[in-house]
């Protein structure tokens, strides 16, 4: 089950409300992974290069106060991302691990 969230302008977002708590995510911890990792340069490359209704996907990251895997954006690159840049489902889960907000 899923309600959509309608924000200022009439942008709105589909926000998945069932399943397991979303978890959220420090900007500067996945930063700090991603950099320890050597995967933010070809993260940055692939952000730049998406959009996300009309939304530059870079643009949207640097932007947004929030990084959440109940996030229809976040749901919608994480398999992308991975195969871009050539990360196993452990490297991955390990990465967004060390970025969880306490």
């Amino acid at each position: 089950m899923s309600v959509v969230r309608r924000f200022a302008g009439g942008h709105a977002v589909k926000v998945a409300t069932s399943g397991p708590k979303p978890r959220r995510f420090s900007k500067l911890k996945l930063y700090a992974a991603l950099t320890a990792a050597g995967l933010w340069d070809g993260l940055e490359t692939w952000l730049k290069a998406q959009t996300f209704e009309g939304v530059n996907a870079y643009t949207a990251f640097m932007l947004a106060q929030v990084v959440s895997d109940g996030h229809p954006m976040f749901r919608q690159w994480y398999a992308a991302v991975k195969t871009a840049l050539g990360v196993s489902d452990g490297d991955a889960e390990a990465i967004l691990a060390a970025a969880v907000e306490e």
